[in-house]
């Protein structure tokens, strides 16, 4: 390999690393957003007819879950069997509908359906999403 050759891979694969950087820091993770929706529920699994049950948020209860969703960056998820669609928030807007499922294991994770990401959530965030889920499906 002559020395042109040699320098001109090292400056394409900088250029490829600079950009990738660049891409990195300005997009992020891609985060929550919950503009557009104006419909929540939660939903659970009725066990004596072993299906899926809604049950609608008040307007207060609603605002209150879309604030603590909204802007939330999502991570990847690659293992969404630790979460559990029998017991999830359904968001329904002009862009349609997501889901939001609760970990199986009692962690303050939230499945984004759709996406196939998910959210971490801080303590007082998930005791507040915990007590909603409470009221509504039990």
């Amino acid at each position: 390999m002559n020395r042109k050759t040699v320098i001109g891979c090292i400056i394409a694969a900088a250029a490829v690393i600079v950009i990738g950087i660049i891409l990195f820091v300005a997009l992020g993770n891609p985060k929550v957003s919950t503009d557009g929706y104006v419909f929540a529920g939660a939903i659970s699994l009725n066990t004596e007819t072993n299906e899926n049950t809604q049950k609608e948020l008040t307007s207060d209860d609603a605002d209150r879950l879309f604030a603590i969703l909204d802007g939330k960056e999502t991570t990847r998820c690659t293992d969404t069997s630790s979460y559990d669609m029998n017991k999830s928030f359904v968001l329904d807007g002009v862009d349609g509908e997501e889901m939001f499922c609760l970990a199986k294991d009692g962690t303050s994770n939230i499945l984004v359906y759709n996406q196939s990401t998910y959210i971490t959530l801080n303590d007082d965030e998930w005791e507040t999403i915990n007590n909603l889920y409470k009221k509504y499906a039990g």
